[in-house]
């Protein structure tokens, strides 16, 4: 045995299943019919206050994953300028030689503070994520260019060529994961981690 409803009843259920629908979507007005308000706001569950920290830790998860690289890089290029600054204050002599030019002490020694001072500038970033715009700005352009002069060093000097050539593959490195980490942050995946 069918039920049969009559006009004026589908008409109310349907306007009050439209009402419903807008309060559910937020958009409620004076008119709305208090009790269809209280049911749309009693179905809602408060999250659980541990759910807001879970999120923070699990950002911060992915955050730091995604720097890591970057961080790894500007360690490496940082090491390598520092490693080289310090040859030139203890052993610039010997590099003087390796390239065939006069050793100069003054030179030499301005020249192992200015790379140890870039050395910690760039190496900065992996203690603070907020320095790494300081390490690739300050690596990444000297880093290239004694990755070039390097290349001219190849057969002459080894040594030298082996440090400079590794300062330029860090430095690229630094650039483009830096670029990747900051401005490609969503072609990994939807996460953009």
């Amino acid at each position: 045995m069918a039920d049969v409803f009559d006009a004026d009843e589908v008409r109310a259920a349907e306007a009050l299943d439209v009402e419903i629908d807008r309060v559910l979507a937020g958009r409620s007005g004076p008119a709305t019919e208090p009790v269809v308000t209280w049911l749309a706001t009693a179905i809602r569950v408060e999250p659980p206050p541990t759910l807001a920290a879970r999120i923070e830790h699990e950002h911060a998860r992915r955050e730091a994953a995604r720097w890591r690289p970057v961080q790894v890089a500007a360690a490496a290029l940082g090491a390598l300028l520092l490693s080289q600054g310090i040859g030139n204050l203890v052993n610039g002599e010997w590099v003087a030689r390796g390239i065939g030019e006069g050793f100069s002490p003054h030179t030499m020694r301005e020249g192992g503070f200015a790379l140890i001072g870039l050395g910690v500038a760039v190496a900065a970033g992996v203690f603070r994520r907020s320095w790494l715009p300081v390490s690739v700005g300050a690596g990444v352009p000297v880093g290239v260019a004694l990755g070039i002069n390097g290349i001219s060093e190849i057969g002459h000097f080894a040594a030298g060529a082996l440090l400079h050539t590794s300062e330029g593959l860090a430095a690229i490195a630094l650039g483009i994961l830096w670029w990747r980490a900051r401005y490609a942050r969503g072609l990994d995946d939807e996460g953009g981690a």
